[in-house]
C-alpha cells in the first residue's frame, strides 16, 4: 500500500501542490469514511470534496446507467486488506 499508493499519492501532493482534491469516496464503504465530511481541509489548508459521499450503491448505479457511464463495481482495490478496507489515503491526507 505504500508503495503503490499512499508514497506516490504524497509525492503527487508535494509536486503540484493542488488546492482542492476531489474524491469519489463514500460513507458506505467502511466506518471510518462514514464519519467523513463532504468538504473537509486538511491541516496543510488542502481542501478535499467528496461529492458523492452520502451517495448509496443504487444512486451510483442510476447516474452510471442515466449517463451512459461505465462503472467499476468488480473493482477491487489490491492495496487493501481482507479484513480493513481503508487503505489510509484519506486519513493522511
Amino acid at each position: 500500500t505504500e508503495e503503490v499508493k499512499l508514497e506516490p499519492f504524497a509525492r503527487a501532493l508535494r509536486e503540484t501542490a493542488p488546492k482542492v482534491w476531489f474524491t469519489a469516496l463514500r460513507a458506505t464503504d467502511t466506518a471510518v469514511r462514514a464519519q467523513m465530511d463532504p468538504v473537509s481541509i486538511n491541516p496543510d489548508g488542502l481542501i478535499k470534496v467528496a461529492p458523492l459521499l452520502h451517495w448509496s450503491s443504487k444512486d451510483l448505479y442510476e447516474y452510471c446507467e442515466t449517463h451512459g457511464l461505465p462503472n467499476n463495481f468488480d473493482y477491487v482495490d489490491p492495496t487493501k486488506g481482507e479484513d480493513n478496507r481503508e487503505c489510509g489515503l484519506h486519513l493522511s491526507h
